[in-house]
Formats: C-alpha cells, sequence, structure tokens
C-alpha cells in the first residue's frame, strides 16, 4: 500500500517550474538557452488559428546580454531602443520549416545595477 502513496506522490508532484518550460523551449531553437541572472515571467501557448506563441521577462548581466544579442545577430543599439526590434528570425532544430519570429525590448537598464531587464515575445506562425 505505501507503495501505491509513494507511486501517486511521485507521479503527482513532477510538475514544470517557469525555468524548466523556458530553458525546455529555447533548447528546441538554433540559439540555445539564453544564459540569465533571473527568470520573471515566461508564458507558452499554442493557438490553432495563430500558431505557437511564447513572452518571457528576465534579466541579464552584461557579458550575457551581450551575448544573447550575437545568437540573435542584433546591434546592441536596436535592442535599446524604445521600440526595441521586432521580426528576429530564429530557427527551430525541431522542425527548420517552422521559424520562430523574436521581438526584443530592453526595458530598463540601470547602470547602479549592472544588469538588463528584457522582454522577449516569439511566435511561430503555421
Amino acid at each position: 500500500m505505501a507503495w501505491i502513496g509513494l507511486a501517486t506522490c511521485l507521479i503527482g508532484c513532477v510538475k514544470t517550474t517557469l525555468s524548466s518550460d523556458f530553458d525546455a523551449l529555447f533548447s528546441s531553437m538554433s540559439i540555445g538557452v539564453p544564459e540569465l541572472l533571473e527568470l520573471q515571467n515566461f508564458r507558452q501557448e499554442t493557438d490553432d488559428v495563430k500558431g505557437n506563441f511564447f513572452s518571457a521577462d528576465f534579466t541579464q548581466l552584461p557579458v550575457e546580454f551581450t551575448h544573447f544579442l550575437e545568437k540573435l545577430g542584433i546591434a546592441e543599439g536596436d535592442a535599446l531602443s524604445p521600440t526595441g526590434v521586432a521580426g528576429i528570425k530564429v530557427g527551430s532544430t525541431a522542425n527548420a520549416e517552422h521559424t520562430w519570429i523574436f521581438t526584443v525590448k530592453v526595458q530598463g537598464v540601470d547602470p547602479g545595477e549592472k544588469f538588463y531587464r528584457l522582454h522577449v515575445e516569439g511566435r511561430q506562425p503555421y
């Protein structure tokens, strides 16, 4: 009887976290999982009409930020602009035909804090 309770707990206790969901999604992309200081928010949805979508808010140290921009192929000045950068194409390692389209916007840079706050959205149209 104890084994049934343990098995039920193990099955029911396995839950994904924001971080594991974020890592799983980005590991299926050509840019890989970005290094980050803190993942503050992550949401992923699938829509039968619009395709896959995600939204993420995270912080990065300057070296992590520079590395992320290099992988995306965008300039720091563009990322720091008030509108950010839209239309960035990111390949999928799972299916080369389903490219992700990213928007990257830096929401705040505090020189005293020495990190960047980013909001990244991606969609994968069907």
